[in-house]
């Protein structure tokens, strides 16, 4: 044994079998420690990614209902149904289209615990009476979202379905009062007197006192559907008629493990709104 030892650590440069096992041991640990930190800043990146291209995506939104420009809208003719509301059909030969109605421009829903957001076209009607329209509600805003699922979701649906990446998702919606559910906004030109729809209109962003139905989305659930597209129509039997023009919006958003949280806020300002990440825990009281 003792010519082992010493076959093993001769001339200052072997090691024992303790000292060896010692050094990978150490080796270990610190791999392990490497990699969680790494991952751990990886998994911190991504999540402020999320962020930002959430900042991004609402952001375009706004800038899309300021210039007026909805390609996926003028292939189609718009008519006014029974109820006085515009309706969009897919033209049969062409045609003039649009001749009934424009785009007030565009809603965004969330609901929480969920890493979907719903943006919606929202119509209105270029004249009521032969006159401008004063307001938005005064132009009979009508979602462009389809028939819904007890129709098999027919008709024309322009919604366009938002997924936020990492499988982050949307804790809490709120505006001015942080008990309350604003789990819409709207990004409008409001109509001006004496003005055409659209033409000269004011850019105005409102927050609907909303609370999602968390039993589906509109093209799953029928009560989210009616629910969503009364209060998007501002009718009397919701809480919707008269939104509030925006302050501050804030999304709260968690981490798929709920290790990273922070809030994004969207202001509505004069002519747009402005977007600011606040990275802070945010949760359900």
């Amino acid at each position: 044994m003792g010519r082992l030892r010493g076959a093993i650590s001769a001339a200052g440069q072997g090691y024992t079998i303790v000292e060896v096992s010692i050094v990978l041991a150490i080796s270990g640990v610190l791999f392990i420690s490497a990699a969680s930190l790494l991952g751990n800043k990886k998994q911190g990146t991504d999540f402020e990614q999320v962020m930002q291209d959430l900042s991004s995506k609402i952001e375009s939104v706004a800038n899309q209902v300021k210039s007026g420009n909805y390609d996926d809208f003028s292939s189609y003719t718009c008519s006014i149904n029974g109820q006085g509301r515009p309706t969009l059909t897919q033209p049969a030969g062409g045609g003039t289209p649009n001749q009934a109605c424009t785009v007030l421009g565009r809603a965004m829903q969330v609901t929480a615990e969920s890493d979907r957001i719903f943006i919606y076209t929202v119509l209105g009607l270029r004249t009521v009476s032969g006159t401008a329209p004063t307001s938005i509600l005064a132009a009979m805003p009508e979602p462009v979202m389809g028939d819904g699922p007890t129709l098999n979701n027919t008709g024309v649906d322009l919604t366009e379905e938002y997924k936020l990446a990492g499988s982050a998702k949307i804790v809490y919606a709120t505006a001015a009062v942080p008990t309350e559910n604003n789990d819409m906004i709207g990004f409008y030109l409001a109509p001006v007197a004496n003005v055409a729809v659209g033409q000269g209109s004011t850019f105005t962003s409102l927050a609907y006192l909303f609370q999602s139905n968390t039993n589906g989305s509109y093209k799953e659930s029928p009560d989210s559907y009616t629910s969503t597209k009364a209060c998007l129509e501002q009718l009397a039997s919701n809480d919707c008629q008269n939104p509030t023009t925006l302050g501050k919006w804030e999304l709260c958003v968690h981490s798929t493990d709920d290790s990273r949280q922070a809030v994004l806020e969207v202001r509505g300002i004069s002519g747009g709104i402005t977007t600011n990440i606040v990275d802070k825990d945010c949760k359900i009281e």
